[in-house]
């Protein structure tokens, strides 16, 4: 496991050194925004000046980050961030499933004395890795950035642990869907851009739910609604509304991954 490790970072190795560095310095640059300058009066005017559609949007994605805690959900909901993450996970189940079935390399890796469960076993547990670690990096720059506020404190802490536990989930769900994808496909290509493009529908879906009405009633099955780390920041949510839904669903798109692969022809 640990030379499939090894090979695994060693062709991502730039993307995974621009993620670690990347994201935790827009985490670091938010808190910076929202404690070291006076934000406020000039939000609220520019808030006075949009239509009420995109107030109740921005209202709730945005203005309640004008308090510490606001702009840790807001910093670890970031659009840019979820991208990176979304992006580098889908690469890596892709490349190597998918991928490694369309250049032939999966042929010589069960070749080896391996199961073909023991394969995406593997890779399942090496990608929830390396986005634990990447989470992990981004909540450093958080508290990097709050303790020199002074406004680190044990309750601070949790509540961010709380949040950076519901994205790995979140990333959870979507590499097991992208690992899901890749076992019914032989190109990685392919397979990533289905993999972003359906978990970016949700993601706008999610979006417009805002300014739509009669997109509210879609909010329970729209992946996106279980991950609300302002909410859960505030104490307007908790994690036992979130886990159980994205746990399911990672064991399904899991179970159907190893199901696929064990009988698909290489």
């Amino acid at each position: 496991m640990l030379s499939y490790f090894k090979h695994i970072l060693k062709s991502h190795l730039g993307f995974l050194i621009f993620a670690m560095i990347f994201i935790p310095l827009i985490q670091f640059l938010i808190i910076e925004v929202f404690t070291g300058l006076e934000t406020k009066p000039f939000i609220d005017s520019v808030m006075k000046m949009l239509p009420p559609q995109i107030k109740m949007l921005v209202g709730d994605q945005f203005f309640s980050s004008l308090s510490i805690e606001g702009a840790v959900g807001f910093g670890l909901n970031h659009p840019v961030v979820l991208m990176i993450l979304i992006i580098l996970l889908t690469a890596i189940t892709s490349k190597h499933i998918a991928g490694a079935i369309e250049n032939g390399t999966m042929e010589l890796l069960l070749a080896l004395p391996l199961k073909r469960t023991t394969i995406v076993s593997r890779l399942w547990m090496i990608v929830a890795f390396i986005s634990s670690m990447l989470i992990l990096f981004a909540m450093a720059g958080l508290f990097i950035s709050v303790m020199l506020y002074d406004h680190l404190n044990i309750d601070f802490i949790e509540k961010t642990l709380k949040v950076g536990l519901n994205l790995w989930f979140l990333m959870m769900v979507f590499m097991s869907f992208s690992l899901m994808i890749s076992t019914f496909m032989k190109e990685s290509g392919r397979t990533a851009s289905i993999s972003s493009i359906v978990i970016l529908i949700f993601y706008f879906v999610d979006m417009l739910s805002g300014l739509w009405k009669p997109l509210e009633s879609f909010k329970p099955y729209n992946i996106f609604h279980y991950y609300q780390p302002q909410n859960l920041m505030t104490g307007q949510r908790s994690l036992d509304q979130n886990l159980p839904v994205l746990v399911i669903l990672i064991f399904i798109f899991s179970l159907v991954s190893h199901w696929q692969f064990q009988r698909r022809d290489i």
